[in-house]
């Protein structure tokens, strides 16, 4: 594996012109010292207590490019299917809830990064584009490797089988179209995640999208009031949010109380917003850099621009994502403030 160079992705920049078909220098820094996962699944994460980005195989090498408190910040390198990425400003985000990490083009898997996740093209092979990206990894799952360990690569665990290929996958249904379930299925609550219902046949349903072999549906349905508890729809931890399975709180009413921070206007380096779009910065109260961006409704832009900062906030908003592109952070339209 190459040295790697350290990757800084600015929140918002300039892009970095390059020629026609030159694919860009590896963003990584020279460390010279590689890691190979030693457990079955190793977490990979935005930082140390940060969102999930996925996760990577055993015998998977990751080049150290630093450290903290049991954690290792690490630099991955892979191949993706490139409709499965879309542009994100100068660099790419993954498009589908979770996609493969591979090898080669075609190649071995190494693991799968959730949606959202923003990567650096550094080559392309036909439909095929190597990719790199910055994590964390915990110290406990990754090994320096060894004259002993090098050798027995070759026999290590594989990574889990591809899903099949596109060929071979069903057809996806048009988002908005409305159906019934062909038999009995259990809904997850991302792909090849925890199951959270039991749907029988004939179960009404509304496609949201479908993509890779899965497809997000909405489901009506009537349970007992006394089966309610109260605030379980509403009062969810922003955290909880942050380190969901991408898709699972979308659409989801919340109750927060926050801190307003600054309000601020989306440019086109914020791929999560429409440019021009007002949003504010709102922190949880008491927290060490945790924060929550709120979509502010033209009626009520007024009242945040004479806002003072700091000042508590008691909102009732929608999710419109779990986790920013960005920077991981959820985002809330607003609806109103609370007493």
């Amino acid at each position: 594996m190459r040295v790697l160079q350290l990757l800084r992705l600015a929140l918002a920049g300039a892009a970095v012109v390059l020629a026609p078909g030159v694919p860009p220098p590896s963003a990584f820094a020279q460390s010279g010292l590689e890691l190979r996962i030693s457990v079955d699944r190793a977490e990979l994460r935005w930082s140390s207590t940060g969102r999930r980005l996925g996760w990577l195989g055993r015998g998977v090498t990751v080049e150290r490019l630093g450290g903290r408190a049991g954690w290792a910040r690490v630099g991955v390198q892979g191949w993706m299917w490139s409709e499965s990425l879309e542009r994100a400003g100068g660099a790419y985000r993954v498009a589908p809830e979770s996609e493969n990490l591979r090898a080669a083009p075609n190649g071995r898997i190494l693991g799968q990064l959730v949606e959202g996740v923003g990567v650096r093209r550094i080559a392309e092979e036909g439909r095929w584009l190597q990719i790199e990206l910055v994590g964390w990894l915990p110290e406990s799952s990754v090994t320096q490797p060894t004259r002993e360990t090098e050798a027995a690569a070759d026999t290590a665990r594989p990574a889990p089988p591809p899903r099949p290929v596109e060929e071979e996958e069903p057809p996806a249904v048009a988002a908005s179209a409305m159906g019934t379930l062909s038999r009995g299925v259990e809904m997850r609550s991302a792909p090849e995640g925890g199951a959270v219902a039991q749907l029988p046949a004939e179960t009404p349903i509304q496609v949201l999208e479908s993509r890779g072999g899965w497809t997000r549906v909405r489901v009506d349905g009537w349970v007992p009031t006394s089966a309610v508890r109260a605030g379980s729809l509403s009062e969810v931890d922003p955290d909880v949010v942050a380190a969901a399975p991408a898709g699972t709180f979308i659409g989801r009413t919340v109750r927060w109380t926050l801190e307003h921070v600054a309000l601020q206007q989306a440019d086109a380096w914020r791929p999560d917003f429409t440019p021009g779009e007002w949003y504010d910065l709102a922190r949880v109260p008491g927290s060490d850099g945790r924060y929550v961006y709120l979509v502010i409704p033209e009626r009520m832009l007024e009242e945040f621009r004479g806002m003072s900062p700091f000042r508590t906030l008691r909102i009732e908003g929608t999710v419109r994502t779990g986790q920013s592109a960005l920077t991981g952070t959820p985002i809330v339209e607003l609806t109103r403030l609370l007493p």
